[in-house]
């Protein structure tokens, strides 16, 4: 129902103390209304979508949406959960994962996360990726990863410095590993 006014939908709570803030809350089970049972790996818990008019009469197009999901085997007092964020690329409605936080704590944009932050070219022809480990350094803390046929008629990484809008280059390496 359209009331006119900037938001549909307002949740207020009045209280004297900052413990009792307004809150919305998606629930999921298996099982009836009258026998609940418990929720399996992989089961959306819930989203939320968010549409467009597109411009042809009556008709609203999916731009983005945020799903939760189980993200391992639940149990007593344990719901293993991931949030997914997908979009619509231009010019078109349907919707592609671009980013996840899985129930171990890691963020993947591009992919699905294989380390604590992880950053993919999805499908790219070579495997570009930034990621960076865990925190008890057993292993490379930030890893820039590019599988390249040629190695050195690429920059590997580049930094731009830029004050008078043009950009100049303050240090470059190449894929041979030339500074």
């Amino acid at each position: 129902v359209d009331h006119g006014k900037s938001t549909l939908l307002d949740f207020i709570r009045k209280s004297n103390t900052g413990t009792n803030p307004p809150s919305v809350s998606l629930a999921k089970a298996r099982g009836t209304t009258a026998s609940p049972t418990i929720v399996a790996a992989s089961d959306m818990l819930g989203s939320i979508v968010f549409y467009g008019m597109d411009g042809t009469a009556g008709t609203y197009r999916t731009g983005a949406s945020i799903e939760a999901y189980v993200d391992g085997t639940p149990g007593t007092a344990d719901m293993p959960a991931r949030l997914v964020f997908n979009t619509a690329p231009d010019g078109s409605a349907t919707l592609t994962e671009r980013m996840r936080i899985d129930s171990n704590g890691q963020v993947g944009i591009g992919g699905t996360p294989s380390y604590l932050f992880d950053i993919q070219q999805p499908g790219s022809t070579y495997a570009e990726r930034i990621w960076c480990s865990h925190a008890t350094y057993a292993s490379n803390v930030l890893t820039l990863e590019a599988d390249r046929a040629a190695n050195a008629a690429y920059f590997f990484i580049k930094a731009h410095s830029s004050a008078s809008g043009t950009p100049d280059v303050e240090f470059s390496i190449d894929g041979a590993g030339t500074v």
